[in-house]
């Protein structure tokens, strides 16, 4: 039986649901999120939507993004060299470097958001990446061994041209 997730905590994200952006040219708004809280930090993957129904994943965490393609794949490779320093071979052809791997204590999700796969609580978040701004980010299902990723780039929040953030004031 499926997980059922839990309320997403409020963090210090200034991305909300209704932030919207432009990214490439191209105007988004944010609909959902699906946030992971790691063993060792939390990432928040904002899904959104351009031109009316495309959707994009942006991933944040402690100020930090990339922008991820929609589409999901399956890892068919050796599963142990998922870890950091080991590289692999993806599908689009480049080659990441493990940067490191955490464990999923939690998972939240709010809002409309985009597909993504089962993933429980037990399961591991592997970050993947190239020396220039390539990403792959890999989730691993433990009991099945189901591993499936999406491809992006780091950005900085000025590539994202965000508009209507969450303004903090605790410090005013």
């Amino acid at each position: 039986m499926p997980a059922i997730p839990a309320k997403v905590p409020a963090d210090w994200s200034f991305i909300q649901i209704g932030t919207t952006g432009t990214y490439r040219e191209k105007s988004f708004t944010i609909t959902g999120r699906v946030r992971l809280q790691l063993r060792n930090e939390y990432k928040n993957f904002w899904s959104a939507v351009h031109d009316g129904n495309k959707s994009l994943w942006i991933m944040e965490s402690f100020g930090s993004f990339c922008v991820l393609e929609p589409r999901w794949y399956s890892y068919t490779g050796d599963i142990k060299k998922l870890r950091a320093t080991h590289t692999i071979t993806v599908e689009n052809g480049d080659t990441l470097t493990g940067d490191y791997v955490d464990k999923c204590e939690a998972i939240s999700i709010e809002g409309q958001v985009g597909r993504w796969p089962e993933l429980f609580p037990t399961g591991f978040f592997v970050v993947q990446g190239s020396r220039d701004t390539d990403r792959g980010f890999f989730t691993v299902h433990t009991k099945t061994k189901i591993v499936q990723y999406m491809l992006g780039k780091t950005v900085t929040p000025e590539d994202l041209k965000l508009g209507t953030i969450h303004e903090w004031n605790e410090w005013r």
